[in-house]
Formats: C-alpha cells, sequence, structure tokens
C-alpha cells in the first residue's frame, strides 16, 4: 500500500514537471511570434494616432519634427542655444529697425542744427551785452569787410565800445568774425588793447581813423597830439591758427616845420624783417635808408598791447 502511495506521488511528480517542461517549450516556440504581434499592433496603433493628429491637408509635423533633429540626409542638427539665438535674432532685427524709425527724427534734428550754425550769427548777435558798434563821426559804423581767411566768403572786422554816458570815453575792442557759407559769421576774436580809446588824441581829439581790410589783412589806424603830430598803423593777418601782426608804421613831425609828408617814419614789415626808415633835418633834407632786421617771432593780436608799442616805437 504504500508502495503504491509511493508511485503515485512519483509519477504525480514526473508529470508535473513534463506539464512545466511542455510550457517553456511552448512559450519558447510561441515567444517570438507573440512579441511580433504586440509590435504589429503598436504601431497600428501609432499610425491611427498620427492620421488622427494630421488629418489631410495638414502639415506633416513628424517631417518637420525629424528634420529639425536632424534626421535624413546632410541635415544638421540645431542644439537648443542656436534656436534660441535664431528667435533671439529676429527680435533684435525687429527692434533695431523700430530704433531706426525712432532715429529718424533725431537725424533730421541734428541736420537742421548743422544747418544752422552753418548760417552762422548775424553781426548784432556777435556783439556783447553792455556793449555797441562804434559809430564815427561821419554816422557810419566802424567795421569792413573782405576775405580775411582765403576761403573766398568775406568776413568782418567791426570796433565796438562798452556803454556808457554820452560823452565819457569808454573802452573799445576790435571784433573779428569769419563769414559762413550759409551766411552770417562765426566769432574769431575780440581783442582789448588794439583800439584807443577817445579821450586818448590829446588836443587832436579821438585819435581812431578807422578800421580797413588790405591785401587780406585787418589795418588800424590812429592819429593824435598837438603841435607835435603822431600817428600809427598796424596790420593783423589770420595765419597758423591765430591773428599776428605783421606790419606796423609809426610817425611824427613838428606842424610848425613839417608836415606828413616829411614826417619821419618807420615802416617795418614783421612778417620778413624788411624796414623803410625815413628822417627830415633841419634843413628839411629827407634820408631814406632801407635794410633787413631779422625776423623775430610775430606778435599775437591777444599779447598786443598799442600803448606799450607806442611807447617802445620800432626799432630798425
Amino acid at each position: 500500500m504504500m508502495n503504491r502511495k509511493k508511485t503515485e506521488k512519483t509519477s504525480g511528480g514526473t508529470r508535473r514537471r513534463a506539464g512545466a517542461k511542455r510550457r517553456r517549450a511552448g512559450a519558447k516556440r510561441g515567444g517570438p511570434l507573440l512579441l511580433l504581434a504586440v509590435m504589429l499592433t503598436a504601431c497600428q496603433s501609432g499610425a491611427g494616432s498620427a492620421q488622427a493628429e494630421n488629418p489631410a491637408g495638414a502639415p506633416d509635423q513628424h517631417r518637420e519634427t525629424q528634420q529639425e533633429a536632424g534626421q535624413g540626409s546632410g541635415t544638421q542638427t540645431l542644439s537648443a542655444n542656436e534656436k534660441a539665438d535664431k528667435r533671439s535674432g529676429s527680435g533684435t532685427d525687429a527692434a533695431s529697425a523700430a530704433l531706426g524709425k525712432e532715429a529718424s527724427p533725431q537725424k533730421e534734428r541734428k541736420a537742421q542744427e548743422a544747418k544752422t550754425r552753418a548760417a552762422g550769427k548775424s553781426e548784432a548777435a556777435l556783439i556783447p551785452a553792455g556793449w555797441h558798434a562804434l559809430k564815427q563821426p561821419n554816422g557810419g559804423i566802424a567795421r569792413a569787410e573782405g576775405d580775411l581767411n582765403k576761403d573766398g566768403i568775406p568776413d568782418l572786422a567791426l570796433v565796438i565800445q562798452q556803454d556808457g554816458e554820452e560823452g565819457e570815453a569808454m573802452p573799445r575792442r576790435l571784433l573779428l568774425a569769419f563769414g559762413e557759407k550759409g551766411g552770417g559769421y562765426r566769432l574769431s576774436a575780440i581783442a582789448d588793447h588794439v583800439v584807443l580809446s577817445a579821450d586818448e588824441g590829446g588836443v587832436w581829439g579821438d585819435p581812431f581813423h578807422g578800421v580797413t581790410v588790405e591785401q587780406g589783412a585787418v589795418v588800424i589806424r590812429h592819429e593824435g597830439g598837438s603841435n607835435d603830430r603822431w600817428y600809427n598803423t598796424y596790420r593783423f593777418r589770420y595765419q597758423g591758427g591765430d591773428w599776428k601782426l605783421i606790419g606796423a608804421t609809426v610817425g611824427s613831425y613838428f606842424t610848425g616845420a613839417q608836415t606828413a609828408e616829411s614826417a619821419d617814419e618807420d615802416d617795418c614789415n614783421l612778417a620778413t624783417g624788411d624796414y623803410v626808415s625815413r628822417r627830415t633835418d633841419e634843413q628839411g633834407r629827407v634820408r631814406v635808408k632801407k635794410g633787413n632786421r631779422g625776423k623775430h617771432p610775430l606778435t599775437t593780436i591777444g599779447e598786443f598791447d598799442i600803448n606799450r608799442e607806442m611807447e617802445k616805437g620800432l626799432k630798425p
């Protein structure tokens, strides 16, 4: 009895093991087929989803995604930074265009300002506050015009006087300005010690005898004294970026025995050093001496002081 039970148990275990082997064998044989079936099912499901997302006539997003991802022949993958750069570049172009539109009024304003500067100032606008253009005895203004900086445009030399009570001798200045192509003037210099005041001429009154432009130079003339008369002429030229004293003529004579034609006179071209000296003796004989005193640094109009020049005189 015990042997029969043992046999049945053994045979039952054998059958169970044999069944397990058959199941494992079946799994081996059916595994690839089952995997293939699963894959086909997944592909069909994916195709259906793609058709649902991309109806007929809509762009093929899957193809665009492949192109962006670099799939396909000869396509390079774009990084996230490169895509961001492309997006920011488009924004920059738009911002630049907007900025250009905003800058247009600024350019127009600057062009108008340049045009205004090119037109220059009026003669009256050049005169400082508290000063006015000097009127001469003949009623005209003490002014002269001529090309002083060789640009073909007339420039201005104007004598101005400080405001004051009528009959009061007030300081005078020489104002120099360059003409502008668009009209008006551009201030170049205002010299404080070139023109004598009305009370510096002695008994002959106001010594100022006019301003002219001659051969590209500004010429200032004075004359004064009593029985002993004196006169002087100073010439200023614009060169080397400044106004320089390039010539001077000074003379004197005694009215009881001489005239201006026979006055003792020294005339010097300070730019070259050439000079002419004329003297008249008591017998009325005129002696003329010419020479060259050598070149010396030219005095600028800012350094020039007419009273100092008159005291030292010309020394040939």
